[in-house]
This record gives C-alpha cells, structure tokens and sequence, in this order.
C-alpha cells in the first residue's frame, strides 16, 4: 500500500527507567541537583579515565579506586576512603584534587573554583543518585550492547502466528492482531458497516468526509463485493492530492514546522510554505523513505541550481524546498551581539534535536550535557553531529522559475549590449589615453599656480639597473641613493647620467625601457626664500622620493584628488635643492608624472572668539538634554542668569577646534560665537 513503509518510521520512540533513588535522596534534592551540576561532569571529565569500571575493562585502573559509582567513592582505594561524607579534610579525593600528596588530575591542578566544589558537595553530606550501576566514560559507551535494544534491532522476516481464525482476517497484519487479541481474551467486533467504513478511510486517508453521492455509490458497490469495493475506495483515496495534505501535518508537527519565526517577536516567514508543499508533494508522488530524508538533510547540495529548462528549475525548487527541515525550528531576529553565539548554538541544537526524534526516535540532544546511560548516544557524537551542521544557514535561495525565457531575455539583452561594452573599452584602449594627456598638459597645468620664487631645472635620468623582481628593485639601494654624481657611470659605464630638457611637467613622461628594475630621476630646485611647496606624483608601478639626501617617508605620500595620484610636501631651503626620484618598474612600459604647484593656505576671516555661558545644573543627562533654556531661544552676549551667577564669558584663547570643555558634570552649557 502506497507509503505504508514510510510511517512505519514516523512514531519510533523509546520509553527509559531510570535508577530509583532513596527517600534521603529525594529530601536533598538540592545537593542532588549540585551533584549532577558541578560534580559529575567533573568525575566523566577528569577521572573516569583512570578511575571507573571502562578504565578497569581497558586493564587502565589506577590505585583499585572506583569514582563511577557511589559505593566506589565511599569504599575508595587501595589508599583508603576516597569521599568522606561531611568530612572534605578526611576525604582523600579532596587532599588528591588540592595536590596534597596525591596529584590529581595528574595532568594539571584544576582551578580552585572547581576544588570548592567538591569541598561544599562532601560538606552537603555527599549527595549522590548512582545506585551502583558503572556509568561509563563517554570514550568507552559499548555501543554494541546498545545496539541490543529492541528499537535498534534491524527488520527480519518474522514467522506469521497461528491464529486458529484464518477466516476473520484478510492480511498478515490481522494475523497478529487476531494473535494479540486471542492472548488477551478479546473477541473481535463485527465488521462495520459500509457507511461506517467510508467515513473511517475518508476521515483517515484524506481527513474529509465522504459526499453523500460518494457514501451512496460505495454502499451499492459494498452489496455486491465488499473486498472489493473497499480496496477500489483505497487506492482512490491514495491518489487524491488531499492525501498528502493529511499526512503531511503528522510529519510538519514532527518537523516542529510554522510559518512564523516563534521567540517574543514572531516574524513572518513567507516563504516557509516551500517546505511544506514539498512534504505534500512528497507523499503524494510516494517517494522512497531514503530520498524523503535524504533531501531534507541535504538537499542543496545535491541540486544544480544552473537550471536551463523549466523542468530542471522545478526540480531544484523541489529539492532546495526540502531543506526548510533543517531551519523550521524557532528563530529570534531580534538579537545583540553578546547572545549572537548562545542563539546560534540553539539553533545546532535544534537541528540535532529534532533529527534524533523524527528520524531516529531517540532524545539525541540529551547528549548535549551527558551521554546516554541506556542508549548508543555517547556526548562526542552529538558534538560531531552538531559540528556536520555548523554551515547550515538562514537564506532566501533564488532560482529561475522560466529559464528558457530568462536565456532569451538574456541573449537579447547581450546582443545590443555588447556592442556598446566594445566600443568603451575600444575607446579606452586607444583614444582615452591621448586625450587624458592632452588634458593634463593643457588644462590641469594651466590651472595650477605655479611656485613663486621657485626655479625647477632639467631631469636627469640614470638606468635602468636591473633586478630579479619588482620587490628586489625596490628593497635594493642602486649606487645613486648613496649620492648624487652626475658625472658618475655605473655598470661598467653602460649608464651614466643623461639630461633631458625636453621632459615637461604636468604630463607623463616615458623613461622608454621595460627592463624590471629601477630608475633614478634628479633635478635641482632652486629657491629664493626657506618655503614649502606641493608636488603632484604619478607612477606606473613603484616610486621613492628624497629631498637634500633624506627620503620622504611614505606615510607623507598622500592620495590627491586624481585617481592614483599622490601629493607631498617638500620643505624647500633658500638655494638650490636636490630631488631624486627612484622609479621602480615591474614590467612594461615606465613612466611618471611630476608637478611643482604653490602650497595654498586657507584663512578664514571676520570669524569671532567663543563665548561660554554654563554650567546649568540639573538632576540627570535627560533632565539637562530637555530642558530649553532661555539662551537657546535668544543669544543676548550682556543678559545674566541664576540670578546674576552665571553670564556670557569671551574665550580668546580657545582655537578653532574646540577638543573639550573643561568641567565634567552632569550639565547644560552654551557656546557661541560670531
């Protein structure tokens, strides 16, 4: 029967006992409660390694003392008693803890917070719930004794019961019902009636009533075969797109699905009504069990979402749509950045959580504090588990609904904009950058106001001197930088030092060599006073800059208005003044752009000094912030307040910026100025 298999799954569940406990137990559930809190986590981390009956199993027992159970701690070791109720200074597990003869763990002293704790739990009478029973160590759960229990049992051909009443039922499932009903002493009832039967499989299958029409064909039909009647109505109710619709709500509840994000606040989620078609459209294609779970935990990475027809965009819908399992569970928007962590990690838990108990029927995110006593579910699992989903996030995935007519959209679209990107770029590649320097030739230079007093004489250029890379050319001191000797050759007198009159400023001008490797350029700057003067810079690819021998850092290169441009100051001495220029090529063409331009000065005039009027005191900052003062509704400079104690007062000293005022108090003070 279509998706009979499915449900099997659905309703697993597993029902625990625990260890009972003693009335005392049950009056201290307080030290109870600080046992479970502060001292067993500490136990399962520090000691049951070496201390518990796993440890004795791994033949790695030390000194004969069981920590895992009540009784070991109170019989102790081969050193004595290990826990001494009421009594920490008698208890060797506390002196072993404070290393005091013992050295427990003995990997390192556990912090003194950790310490008092044991010392309150033995003050509080050692409280302790284990009745004997080993609990072990999260490395050590046996997991093929878990495995033992019947709910983990694989499915087996089973032998069907005899029953002695072949004739009451149709199937093998009413042989063992029939079997549980003979051992119970329970007759069957009758069969009921078809009217009865019709509304049991609408309500059932579809969660609808039957129509009247509907009971009345189905009762004359039952007339003349029941059996076969009733299996006709069946597979119709299967095929009806209603039927996903009703069982899908048994697996939405399970999935903890809803169209709101829960928390104070419980935003809309509109687009949440993907994951629950998929589960509709799920069960009423009958898709396999494996592919149903498969997609909901993983269904986006399975998916191309490069659709190309409108059959693939569905598909990817489909199965992107799937994943909404795994986000279904509450979520808060409204957060601040110090609960940000804790909320995500509600949200791992969430997903872990909720995929023990819908697809495994076990209480995984128990194991987020402790392993299992009972099942196979040891604590290091559930954090591999929560380590699987740790990039699982919240996103509105966009996919292509018509991708046929996206493409044709998108060629058309291409044809007449391509045209246009190849002409731009056709235009930068071979007209912009003739024109760009005519204008920094033409315009830019005629609108800088050159240097007064300042005489700028030739360039002088000496290189290349060749490098491994651009980095080496750079770091490498080239015999210019030692000094300046225009006389001087280099390189066995294959470079010396060549005038170049005809380089102009304002404009790039090309060194005309691609070797890798580094340029010097010099010129000397004659002035008639001590002044400081601006110079634009340019360089393909790496620049250095000294001025009289001391390199200007590169921290005082700063970025000028013009893309890629830099400006410095260069304090000029009266007299002439060496500049040197190191160019450092990384490959290709290398030029440069130098410009001398007058340092403008910005002075404001007709601006007053402050004025001070203040303190107001009042209560609190709100108090001061919202009250309005006569002040802020005139400014009169001579008019008084409080009664003549506080009044207009001229600062001269104060500059322009204004950093602070010199009282801090919880007041209202006026500035002004004219």
């Amino acid at each position: 029967m279509k998706n009979a298999r499915l449900f099997i799954y659905f309703a697993a569940g597993i029902l625990f006992a625990l260890p009972g406990i003693s009335i005392a137990q049950e009056e201290d559930r307080a030290g109870l409660d600080f046992f479970e809190a502060k001292i067993r986590p500490m136990l399962v981390s520090h000691c049951y390694e070496c201390h518990s009956a796993g440890a004795a199993a791994k033949k790695k027992l030390k000194g004969g003392l069981y920590l895992d159970s009540r009784e070991g701690s109170l019989a102790g070791g081969e050193s004595g008693p290990a826990v001494v109720p009421g009594n920490p200074d008698e208890s060797l597990l506390v002196s072993a803890l404070k290393h005091e003869g013992f050295e427990m763990p003995p990997k390192g002293k556990l912090p003194d917070e950790i310490i008092g704790h044991f010392v309150k739990w033995i003050e509080l009478g050692a409280p302790d719930p284990r009745d004997g029973q080993t609990v072990a160590a999260t490395s050590s759960i046996n997991i093929d004794e878990g495995k033992k229990h019947w709910a983990f049992q694989p499915l087996a051909d089973v032998a069907v019961p005899e029953t002695g009443d072949e004739d009451w039922g149709r199937t093998d499932i009413d042989a063992y019902i029939r079997a549980r009903q003979l051992d119970a002493g329970v007759s069957p009832n009758a069969i009921a009636s078809p009217r009865t039967l019709i509304r049991r499989a609408y309500f059932d299958l579809i969660g609808l009533p039957p129509t009247p029409e509907q009971v009345s064909s189905f009762v004359q039909a039952a007339d003349q075969d029941l059996s076969a009647a009733y299996s006709a109505m069946i597979d119709e109710l299967l095929t009806s797109e209603h039927y996903g619709e009703r069982w899908g709500r048994h697996w939405l509840d399970i999935a903890r699905f809803a169209e709101s994000n829960g928390y104070a606040f419980d935003g809309d989620r509109p687009n949440a009504w993907h994951y629950r078609d998929f589960v509709i459209k799920a069960l009423n294609s009958d898709v396999p069990y494996d592919e149903f779970i498969r997609l909901q935990l993983a269904g986006d990475l399975l998916t191309d979402r490069n659709v190309q027809t409108t059959d693939q965009s569905n598909a990817a819908i489909y199965n992107l749509a799937a994943t909404g399992f795994l986000v279904a569970g509450p979520y808060t928007t409204q957060q601040t950045q110090k609960e940000r962590e804790r909320s995500r990690y509600e949200q791992l838990d969430d997903i872990v959580s909720t995929m023990g108990t819908s697809l495994l029927g076990i209480t995984i995110g128990c194991a987020r504090c402790h392993s299992h006593k009972f099942d196979p579910v040891p604590q290091h699992d559930y954090y591999r588990l929560i380590a699987n989903f740790a990039e699982v996030g919240f996103d509105n995935t966009a996919i292509t609904t018509n991708p046929e007519d996206f493409s044709k959209q998108t060629a058309d679209f291409n044809a007449a904009h391509n045209p246009l990107v190849k002409a731009r770029s056709d235009y930068e590649a071979n007209e912009l950058p003739g024109i760009f320097d005519t204008w920094l030739e033409t315009t830019l230079a005629n609108e800088i106001e050159t240097p007064v007093g300042v005489t700028l004489g030739n360039w002088q250029h000496a290189g290349p001197f060749a490098a491994e890379n651009y980095d080496t050319a750079l770091s490498t001191a080239f015999p210019p930088e030692s000094g300046v000797d225009l006389q001087a050759t280099y390189k066995d007198g294959t470079i010396k030092w060549t005038a170049h009159a005809e380089w102009k400023d304002g404009e790039f001008t090309s060194v005309l060599d691609e070797t890798i490797g580094a340029h010097y350029l010099h010129r000397l700057v004659t002035s008639d006073v001590d002044k400081s003067i601006a110079v634009r810079l340019r360089a393909d690819d790496g620049m250095r800059i000294w001025l009289n021998g001391e390199e200007v850092p590169e921290d005082k290169l700063l970025p000028d208005s013009e893309q890629d441009h830099k400006v410095a100051e260069l304090n000029l001495k009266t007299g002439e003044n060496s500049i040197l220029i190191k160019l450092v090529n990384a490959g290709g063409p290398c030029r440069f752009l130098f410009l001398a331009m007058a340092k403008k000065e910005t002075t404001l005039t007709g601006i007053g000094n402050w004025h001070h009027l203040g303190p107001f005191t009042e209560a609190n900052h709100d108090a001061a912030f919202n009250k309005v003062y006569e002040t802020e509704k005139h400014v009169d400079l001579t008019a008084t307040y409080n009664e003549g104690e506080l009044k207009w007062v001229e600062q001269p000293d104060w500059p322009n910026v204004l950093l602070s005022l010199t009282k801090v108090l919880i007041t209202e003070e006026f500035l002004v100025r004219e």
